[in-house]
């Protein structure tokens, strides 16, 4: 006796939990192969949980590395130009971390506060 499986993309969706089961290539637990995995119904991988750990402390040590460029970059901004007016120093924390670092080094060549309003304009266009 044999079953007729229907495959959607080439993972077995189980409508009952809104998932689906299929093939993933990739590296777990630093073995990269081909992997069994569990994927949402919009064929996104589901990550175990030390995956989600491991995601979610990769994310805080990105956002404490740019939370730390970002209080640097400001207080030599400071230090060069003078207090820096709100309105700069809100555009300055929207930057991302590629940004406020090309920001720290540039600032070096900064002589006034004219420097730093040309740099975020030039940086928006």
């Amino acid at each position: 006796m044999s079953i007729a499986v229907e495959l959607t993309q080439g993972r077995f969706y189980l409508p009952e939990l809104g998932i689906s089961l299929g093939l993933w290539q990739g590296s777990f637990r630093t073995i990269n192969r081909l992997w069994l995995r569990w994927f949402t119904q919009d064929g996104e991988l589901i990550l175990s949980l030390e995956e989600q750990v491991l995601q979610k402390a990769t994310l805080a040590k990105q956002e404490g590395r740019q939370e730390g460029e970002r209080s640097l970059v400001l207080r030599l901004l400071n230090r060069r130009v003078g207090s820096l007016p709100q309105p700069l120093q809100d555009q300055i924390e929207q930057l991302p971390l590629e940004a406020l670092e090309e920001l720290g080094e540039a600032l070096l060549d900064f002589a006034e506060m004219d420097d730093l309003v040309q740099w975020l304009q030039e940086y928006r266009h």
